[in-house]
Formats: structure tokens, C-alpha cells, sequence
């Protein structure tokens, strides 16, 4: 198996390096191979039956909801934009389009079936969730209205600091 991963990134490298020694004591050989992102990009678009098997990537949503997340990513589609393992599962996508639907006027039934939703991309193992970035900020002790948003990892709304 290989895994491409971002030239540079130390945390993928480490990520990929810990499931590597695990795998091996399965007898599963993986190659670790660092890529510049435009180009693993373009190998995981290329061709399904040539590209690495493991793609490491970091997403963030457009918009901060379930649909946006699950959608992108687990979404059947015959040609594939962020879903690059090819997930189809036609009760996943139609637990998730009523989920979308309900999100406009029963917010308890639709959280229940984006749960729903979701169990089923963890159940069929869909994709690997082996990495989490840390997300550490500093600021100084005269700034305030800083906010950590932790859908949007490392992004400061400037707009909303001030000095006190």
C-alpha cells in the first residue's frame, strides 16, 4: 500500500510512520512517500485504479454543518470532487439528503438522522479519522474577543479583535 502525504508536513509524516509500524505487525507493508499537494491532488483525481491508496488530507467545511461536512466527503458521486474513496452507499445518501431537509424546520430530527448518518460512515469504515491537528493558540494579554473556532483551525476573524 502507499500513502502520500504533504512534503514537509511532520505531523502526517508522524501520523503515517505510527500506522505504518502497526500495519507491519499485521504484515501489511505501507510506503510513505511525500508529495507537494498539487500533486497528490492530481494522482488521487487521476485515475481511482492507479492512485495511492492512502491520501492524507486536511478539510475544513465551506459552511459549519453536518450536510456540508458528510456530503463532501462521503456524498456518492460518479465523478468524485472531495470523496476520493469512492464511498457509495445509497441509505447513506438518502439518511443525509432528509437530514439536510429536516435541518430547515425539525432541528432534533435532523440532528438525529445526520447521527445516523454519520454511524453509517463509521460502521462501513469509509474512511481512516487518524489525525487530528492541534489546534494551540498564544495571544497577547492585551487582546481580547479572540474566539477559537475549531472548524476553522488556525484562522483568526480579525474583524472581531480589539485592545483592552
Amino acid at each position: 500500500m502507499t500513502m502520500t502525504y504533504g512534503t514537509g508536513d511532520a505531523l502526517q509524516q508522524l501520523a503515517g510512520e505510527l500506522w505504518r509500524a502497526n500495519l507491519s505487525a499485521l504484515g501489511i507493508d505501507l510506503v510513505l512517500q511525500p508529495m507537494a499537494w498539487e500533486a497528490q491532488w492530481e494522482l488521487a483525481k487521476a485515475n481511482p485504479e492507479t492512485a495511492q491508496d492512502v491520501f492524507v488530507m486536511y478539510w475544513w467545511p465551506t459552511y459549519v454543518t453536518p450536510y456540508d461536512f458528510l456530503f463532501s466527503l462521503f456524498n456518492s458521486e460518479e465523478e468524485p470532487f472531495f470523496n476520493l474513496g469512492y464511498y457509495s452507499n445509497p441509505e447513506f445518501d438518502a439518511i443525509l439528503d432528509e437530514a439536510n431537509i429536516l435541518s430547515n424546520s425539525d432541528r432534533a430530527a435532523s440532528e438525529a438522522k445526520f447521527r445516523q448518518a454519520n454511524r453509517i460512515v463509521v460502521e462501513d469504515a469509509a474512511a481512516v479519522f487518524m489525525l487530528d491537528m492541534p489546534n494551540v493558540h498564544f495571544t497577547r494579554s492585551d487582546i481580547e474577543g479572540y474566539v477559537d473556532n475549531p472548524a476553522y483551525g488556525h484562522v483568526v476573524f480579525a474583524n472581531e479583535l480589539r485592545r483592552n
